[in-house]
């Protein structure tokens, strides 16, 4: 890592993990639930925000954001105090659970430390120094999201219309942009580093949720460290999401999902006005990142509220409470943006096909070799390992029983058709990946109990450790975890990496020889022009890697460009190559600024083919090449000129 990755790295933590630090202890919030919910509660300040700062400030910034942080705090910590002649002192940190001593705390904080070091690690070796282009979909609409709210400090959801701008109203929760943008008025540097390194800082943010969620569930030390240990050793979870669309806004949001869990569990034990303010937050942080994984918390939440209620064999009046509170939360600011991602979906349809019949569907989730040739074997022995004492899990059979309705809404993902597919897993887009990186964490929490349960039958019930003492239990623990590691070739250190560098290989879409073209590009494009590209070959990364406007600034399935882009662009996507005979194009080209003309070799997804109005550029009189490599080539747009009957019936532009 360089010196200006480092920096990188620094702001992304801080700005991270600090707004939510102060936020929380306003709140009252202490221990791991502090620092475990402070990513979700940055992300609840941004989604209440980013559309209102530019209206007040005229942008989005770092100045604007801060005074909205000290706003917050001040406004909880008052109803702190307002509240606290009713609920007496808010006890709301680890107090609520039963007291860990210092070495709990060092184990917990030290599997942490490894399951950081090892998530930085895979994905810096996967993107070659964390410097790398991913290859697929979905990357560029995240790289010029980042880049468009850094530029323009439009920050509403809204506003990223303007990357492509169509005829349908656009709503895209976009905290995770807005974050990374933030990133980038405190320390600007290459965006492609900016969106690896955050992806690298996935596994420590998800494993410091899943602490504070064990350990505000009740859950003893030893699971707790074992599954801090593991939790970036699964492939399903994190990194499956880097490698596949890639899917980075949902993985942030599966990594703080515990984190909010965590907070919604401390609210129903104790319900002090401060802690729901702040889950009510977290709620909306969560929606903002991406409202699916919001509904998937619900899933959860609902199957907690049942046990409880189980549990105590009644239905108390301050959780009634506590869940309407929430519930008109839900409605009022969640449920219109799960109606704004889903008349997206209506433009953007997506018919994922069966990869089989339910029982292979259902073998690759539990034997973790979906998309796979081999299992992650010593994972999957944890894992039965945990079964097999599953009933030491009480307190968390709401878990399970979470990840079991998401097990079920996989299979029928990945196995069947139909309606009533479509209806209960459209939330999720119909998606075997997102159901999948839903179940994952739940899969992590049974092994990391099957790790606990194997050093309590192999080592503890030695004759010499009948009264063996809290550091000889703690050490063979980190002794069973570390044979799972020499086992595992390092928990799957070498298979995650391969995972993950499939998707930032030299091309297809975006090759070395196209980044040079690109800085050539960089060089001729003069200020306020725009580039005609085509959207799904890798030139839309001109934006976010030269700072260049292409007419397209993302990938857009061809079945839907006519009823998404607006007029002019989707006439250009089909005729721009007849620029010397048509009028209209030539009125387009004008009202865009369109100045050159930039075509690269690959594309975004295997099925992607050219642009209709990007063939034959060659036979263009008012086209200048003037630059070409094997890989891309670049036309500077000149006036249109006559041209013969003949060559205008190549072009198209005949009967």
């Amino acid at each position: 890592m360089t010196t200006a990755q480092g920096g990188l790295l620094v702001a992304i933590l801080a700005t991270l993990f600090v707004p939510g630090l102060l936020l929380g202890l306003s709140a009252g919030l202490r221990g791991w639930l502090l620092l475990g919910a402070s990513p979700v509660l940055t992300y609840g300040l941004i989604g209440i925000v980013a559309p209102i700062l530019p209206m007040v400030f005229g942008r989005w910034s770092l100045a604007g954001f801060g005074l909205s942080v000290a706003l917050g705090c001040a406004l909880v910590f008052g109803i702190r105090l307002v509240a606290r002649p009713w609920t007496g002192t808010l006890r709301t940190s680890d107090a609520l659970v039963a007291q860990w001593r210092p070495v709990h705390h060092a184990g917990v904080a030290t599997a942490l430390l490894f399951t950081a070091l090892l998530g930085m690690f895979v994905v810096g070796q996967a993107t070659t120094g964390f410097t790398a282009v991913h290859q697929f979909w979905d990357a560029i609409l995240h790289a010029n999201a980042t880049r468009f709210i850094f530029e323009t400090g439009r920050s509403a959801p809204t506003d990223l219309v303007a990357i492509t701008p169509s005829k349908p109203p656009l709503y895209y929760p976009n905290a995770f942009h807005v974050h990374l943008a933030t990133v980038l008025a405190l320390n600007d540097g290459p965006v492609v580093d900016l969106l690896n390194l955050r992806e690298g800082v996935t596994a420590a943010v998800f494993g410091l949720a899943m602490v504070a969620l064990l350990r505000q569930s009740g859950s003893r030390p030893a699971l707790v460290a074992a599954v801090a240990a593991i939790c970036a050793a699964f492939s399903l979870f994190p990194y499956d999401l880097g490698y596949f669309g890639p899917l980075w806004p949902f993985s942030a949001a599966v990594a703080v999902l515990p984190g909010f869990l965590a907070l919604f569990i401390t609210s129903l034990r104790r319900p002090h006005p401060a802690i729901v303010a702040v889950t009510g937050v977290a709620m909306l942080g969560l929606a903002a990142i991406h409202p699916s994984v919001a509904v998937a918390a619900a899933v959860f939440g609902m199957a907690f509220v049942a046990q409880r209620w189980i549990t105590l064999r009644r239905f108390p009046l301050p959780d009634l409470a506590v869940l309407a509170v929430f519930g008109i939360a839900a409605a009022v600011l969640v449920l219109p943006m799960m109606i704004g991602v889903r008349r997206n979906s209506t433009y953007f349809e997506v018919d994922w096909p069966v990869i089989g019949n339910p029982g292979s569907a259902l073998g690759q989730l539990l034997f973790l070799n979906h998309d796979s040739p081999f299992p992650q074997w010593w994972l999957v022995a944890a894992m039965a390992a945990g079964l097999l004492a599953i009933r030491h899990l009480v307190n968390l059979f709401w878990w399970l029983a979470g990840g079991v309705v998401f097990t079920v809404l996989y299979v029928m993902a990945a196995a069947y058709e139909g309606p009533l597919v479509a209806l209960v897993t459209g939330p999720w887009w119909n998606d075997r990946w997102r159901f999948l990186a839903l179940v994952a964490p739940v899969l992590i929490v049974v092994a990391g109990h099957g790790i606990v349960f194997i050093r309590d039958q192999a080592l503890l019930r030695l004759p010499a450790s009948r009264h063996s003492s809290l550091v000889w239990r703690c050490a063979a623990l980190f002794a069973v975890i570390a044979l799972l590691g020499v086992l595992s070739d390092g928990m799957y250190r070498d298979h995650n990496v391969r995972r993950v560098a499939a998707a930032y290989t030299d091309g297809p879409m975006l090759s070395g020889e196209e980044r040079a073209a690109l800085t050539e590009l960089t060089r001729m494009v003069p200020a306020g022009a725009t580039v005609m590209n085509d959207p799904n070959d890798g030139s839309p990364w001109m934006w976010a890697l030269n700072g260049l406007h292409p007419v397209f600034g993302q990938a857009i399935p061809p079945g839907t460009i006519e009823k998404t882009v607006d007029a002019d662009r989707a006439l250009l996507y089909s005729r721009f190559d007849q620029v010397d005979t048509d009028p209209a194009v030539r009125d387009a080209v004008r009202r865009l600024h369109i100045k050159y003309v930039f075509v690269g070799a690959g594309f975004a997804s295997p099925t992607s083919s050219r642009a209709p109005g990007l063939d034959h550029l060659d036979q263009v009189s008012s086209l200048d090449k003037v630059y070409g490599n094997d890989a891309a080539a670049i036309y500077r747009v000149g006036p249109a000129s006559a041209v013969p009957p003949e060559a205008s019936l190549i072009l198209g532009g005949g009967a």
